[in-house]
């Protein structure tokens, strides 16, 4: 980008152009995404079940949740206004995927006052994998990032005395969404907070209409963290001690606060790996340790760029302070099993502009070049791998090729059912692949299991979505084979894995005795 605007008068491109071309390719690649059809997996399987449903279920259903009401709201009307398509459910989490390209280079411009620092970051978000793949997905985080963004965008133009009253409502507006889009929305409220907080403290502002309005945002975000502490008691098994306590290990704990930033730095492909799976890779993939000294050398720059805030800028230092390492800080202290990136949307965009922050100040122009070059081709090579799956990238959940798999083969004297695998996910792939009809298809293991009539089957072909924990597939499987042992059946190991190795998609087959 430096050099580009270091050409000769004819030649040169504008920053104003470069931010186009920036925000058009991520526009381009989330579209490529988009068109890739990729399987939906469990969580997007829940936010389309309870968009269908009336406006007051689907906002019922959501309160019951462990998410707040408004992303599944605004699915509902979407899915009404446009119909049932699945470019349908993924808009919001597309346009706000492009959306969040555009206010990061707004951002980074109006933070450190250098438009290039803007550039340098649009473009990494752009490109980023782990931004590829939340802009795909139908959760509420991409929605998460672009609110949060514009949020403290607007409320740095209150303090640059922007303040009239539309501006004050729009920002009103835009922060009071942010906890109602996702409850980790609280911690960017927080940030800003204290963020505005220091600077009363420090006087560097002194105009109260600011604190007021920050005070009217957080009491008309009170209900939201009402109904946080109501799922936790209800929903959310927040004092479970055996659930929580193994992350509470010095080990779990680092794997974790490392797990965050690599996936930020290089999306999910070894991020979120079993102790297992980690120690294979290390002694197996030299991808692996590329990757992590990608991450080390992106998070070594963050850090360097947050130093040298501490003795420039204080107040700078404050606001990524507490808008990306305290969040993260926190949940590894408090609640560590619900420490993951793609719920951290609203922080992702400080780590890419402090990594911006050094790149665009860098005087060392050739160190400079070969480094973008490496973090360019990793990343797009990364979502060209992201584009071609045919799954989600971080889940692995091939639907269509299982589901399709076994109702291939299954016979006309056998049976076929789902472990988490609902009618409505069979029903939809029905009217995309055109299924055979030769089994018995039954809509929940649980029932085929209470049916009178199971021993009559020759096979059951179990289509089964599995918890990443192989300790509670061996419990979940447990029940099955005791289940269907008593009609007669022995149980297969794991027929067949749909996704990848690590997927948790599989087929299992009971055979008679």
């Amino acid at each position: 980008m430096m050099d580009f605007m270091s050409f000769p008068n004819k030649f040169r491109i504008t920053e104003k152009t470069l931010a186009i071309l920036i925000v058009f390719l991520g526009f381009s690649l989330r579209l490529l995404m988009l068109l890739s059809g990729k399987s939906l997996w469990g969580d997007e399987w829940f936010s389309i079940d309870l968009a269908q449903k009336s406006l007051q279920e689907t906002f019922i259903g959501a309160l019951r949740d462990v998410h707040p009401p408004l992303y599944f709201v605004g699915l509902h009307l979407l899915i009404q206004s446009l119909g049932f398509h699945e470019w349908v459910f993924r808009l919001i989490s597309f346009v706000a995927g492009v959306g969040t390209v555009y206010l990061v280079y707004l951002l980074g411009t109006k933070i450190t006052g250098n438009r290039r620092i803007g550039l340098w970051a649009a473009f990494l978000v752009a490109v980023s994998p782990y931004f590829l793949q939340v802009s795909n997905e139908i959760r509420s985080y991409s929605l998460l990032g672009f609110v949060s963004c514009l949020g403290t965008f607007l409320f740095l133009r209150l303090l640059d005395g922007k303040n009239t009253w539309v501006a004050k409502l729009w920002y009103l507006l835009i922060a009071v969404s942010v906890p109602y889009v996702e409850h980790y929305g609280w911690f960017w409220l927080f940030g800003i907070s204290v963020y505005l907080v220091y600077l009363y403290a420090s006087k560097r502002i002194v105009d109260k209409s600011l604190f007021w309005l920050q005070v009217l945002v957080i009491f008309l975000c009170l209900p939201s963290f009402g109904l946080i502490a109501y799922q936790a008691l209800y929903s959310e098994p927040v004092f479970d001690a055996a659930r929580v306590s193994p992350y509470y290990s010095l080990s779990a704990m680092l794997k974790k606060g490392t797990a965050v930033f690599w996936h930020f730095a290089c999306g999910p492909n070894f991020s979120m790996l079993s102790s297992e799976r980690v120690l294979y890779y290390a002694s197996h993939s030299a991808g692996f340790w590329f990757s992590f000294a990608l991450t080390l050398g992106l998070f070594s720059l963050s850090l360097k760029s947050l130093a040298g805030f501490v003795r420039k800028r204080m107040d700078i230092f404050i606001l990524f302070l507490f808008l990306l390492f305290f969040p993260i800080v926190c949940l590894l202290i408090l609640y560590p099993i619900r420490l993951h990136s793609r719920y951290l949307t609203f922080a992702a965009p400080y780590f890419f502009i402090l990594i911006a922050n050094v790149l665009a100040k860098e005087q060392h122009k050739k160190w400079l070049s070969i480094f973008l070059l490496i973090v360019a081709g990793t990343y797009l090579y990364t979502d060209y791998n992201f584009i071609k799956l045919k799954t989600d990238p971080l889940h692995r959940e091939d639907y269509p090729a299982m589901i399709q798999y076994a109702f291939e083969k299954a016979g006309p004297n056998d049976a076929i059912c789902g472990f988490l695998v609902g009618q409505e996910v069979v029903s939809y792939y029905d009217r995309r692949l055109k299924l055979p009809k030769n089994a018995a298809y039954f809509d929940t293991c649980f029932k085929l299991a209470k049916d009178p009539s199971v021993k009559k089957y020759n096979k059951i072909w179990l289509m089964g979505y599995m918890d990443m924990d192989e300790n509670t597939n061996i419990k979940n499987m447990a029940y099955f084979k005791q289940a269907f042992g008593r009609a007669g059946f022995n149980a297969m190991s794991r027929h067949r894995r749909f996704g990848g190795e690590n997927s948790l998609t599989s087929v299992y087959v009971f055979e008679k005795n």
